[in-house]
């Protein structure tokens, strides 16, 4: 059956990677007849969305519910009608009481080695916010609103950007993943509910529309810019375009350069984006977060087993200069223009 479900899916593909842009309505129903029909059951296959959650117990979706149910006001969670996903993993502020979660420690860093990553407790101040705009940006535009998931727990308790092994992250037989997220076992639910989300979300829209998009939202002052965004598309070779590999294989590289890629589009509305304008280290800084590795199906080095249930995954950094000014007219503003675009990006690549 899979090897069956492979031929189907590869020769829709030729068949669009030679279409034209006037073609793509007809590939983009074609495409969503036919994976809509059968990529659910090879998704609850494989990733035990209809049974055992990888070994037995609840299944994903009762999994999901439970993690929910005891991460509390700590997950944002609101379900779509659109194929579009916002995740926000670093929103959640110091400064509200709200999102520190009792009798959790801090984490210490201890799992880092210098290669695995940075370590980081400091949020990506107001792209929560940021996240809300945009989702009210492209419910207005296209009277559809996209999923949502925030976490609305401290990074210095839980970095939901970093790894750790629970079972919609750790494919069965695969290498055990460092737990880089959180120190102590009482975080395990928060971090389990924003990935249970992210699957549960992902799993809905192969099943309704065949496939879709993830926009992983953060801030960064690793960009020179005064006022831009940068892309994390894992785009620093060799995995350049490895987290939208699916939209590449059946459009091209013009879904990840030039003017109808999404930072082409949100460049022509005048907002400075690296490394589309810029090379050198701005282009080093963005490779995409663990959300962007683990849904988009990048496959690590360290842990080469391919994870379940990806989607075409970007990460779309916000230079601190916007997230951070006093004023958010700047912030409002740039979210406003980035969710324009995606509409745009979609309406080219996605929509029928």
């Amino acid at each position: 059956m899979i090897y069956f479900l492979k031929i189907i899916i590869e020769g829709n593909c030729k068949l669009m990677t030679t279409l034209t842009k006037s073609d793509r309505s007809t590939t983009n129903s074609l495409y969503r007849n036919t994976t809509a029909l059968i990529l659910s059951s090879l998704f609850l296959l494989s990733c035990g969305g209809g049974g055992s959650g990888g070994g037995g117990g609840l299944d994903i979706a009762e999994e999901t519910a439970k993690a929910i149910a005891e991460c509390g006001p700590n997950l944002e969670y609101t379900k779509g009608s659109i194929p579009i996903i916002l995740t926000n993993p670093h929103g959640a502020s110091d400064q509200d009481p709200s999102t520190l979660i009792p009798d959790v420690s801090l984490r210490t860093g201890r799992n880092f080695n210098g290669l695995n990553g940075r370590f980081v407790t400091i949020p990506d101040t107001n792209t929560d916010i940021a996240t809300d705009i945009l989702a009210d940006r492209i419910e207005s535009i296209t009277g559809e609103r996209p999923y949502v998931i925030k976490a609305r727990f401290r990074r210095s308790q839980i970095d939901a950007a970093r790894s750790a092994p629970n079972v919609v992250n750790q494919p069965i037989n695969s290498p055990t993943l460092v737990n880089l997220a959180y120190d102590d076992p009482k975080a395990k639910p928060c971090y389990d509910a924003f990935y249970y989300a992210i699957n549960e979300s992902i799993t809905e829209i192969r099943e309704n529309y065949g496939r879709g998009f993830i926009f992983d939202i953060h801030s960064t002052r690793r960009i020179s810019v005064n006022t831009g965004v940068a892309r994390g598309t894992l785009s620093v070779a060799p995995l350049r375009g490895e987290s939208i590999k699916e939209l590449i294989r059946l459009f091209g590289n013009s879904v990840l350069d030039g003017p109808d890629s999404l930072f082409g589009i949100i460049g022509s509305k005048g907002i400075i984006t690296t490394p589309m304008d810029q090379r050198g280290d701005d282009e080093a800084c963005c490779v995409g977060s663990y959300v962007v590795q683990r849904w988009g199906g990048y496959v690590n080095p360290n842990y080469p087993t391919r994870p379940n249930n990806t989607m075409d995954t970007i990460m779309i950094e916000i230079a601190k200069t916007i997230t951070e000014a006093p004023d958010l007219s700047t912030l409002t503003n740039t979210m406003n223009i980035v969710g324009e675009s995606i509409v745009e990006y979609y309406d080219i690549w996605y929509n029928d």
